[in-house]
């Protein structure tokens, strides 16, 4: 929404739209802004929920977490690293992971307790 005109423009859709196949699932979850200006989301694609990017005016929308899972709750550094829960098919349940800036994965968590909405927290001392 442009907050000076109040006019809403739709930015993301749904892989198969206008193919008329019946849409299950989300189309765009847990939106976040990044510290680029792009503005991240999590929408099935592919039979995974992706965490994906788009510019605020819906260009260039691409998978930022192309993995064999599902991720959708996720959280942005300030310096570009990202923090989400997936489910990496290893475990019943969903699991804490960074990705870093060079787009390495690290599990942060392994245990039999879910993990949902990670979110950065910064400490200044």
């Amino acid at each position: 929404m442009d907050l000076q005109s109040k006019e809403m423009k739709k930015i993301t859709s749904r892989p198969d739209e206008g193919a008329g196949k019946q849409w299950t699932g989300y189309l765009a979850a847990a939106p976040r802004w990044r510290a680029d200006g792009k503005i991240s989301f999590a929408s099935k694609r592919d039979n995974n929920y992706d965490i994906c990017a788009v510019n605020p005016d819906g260009s260039e929308v691409k998978s930022v977490t192309p993995l064999e899972s599902n991720q959708v709750y996720h959280h942005w550094s300030d310096k570009g690293e990202l923090i989400f829960e997936a489910s990496m098919n290893n475990h019943n349940g969903y699991e804490l992971y960074k990705r870093t800036k060079d787009g390495k994965v690290i599990q942060l968590t392994d245990d039999t307790i879910e993990q949902y909405a990670p979110v950065f927290v910064n400490s200044r001392n």
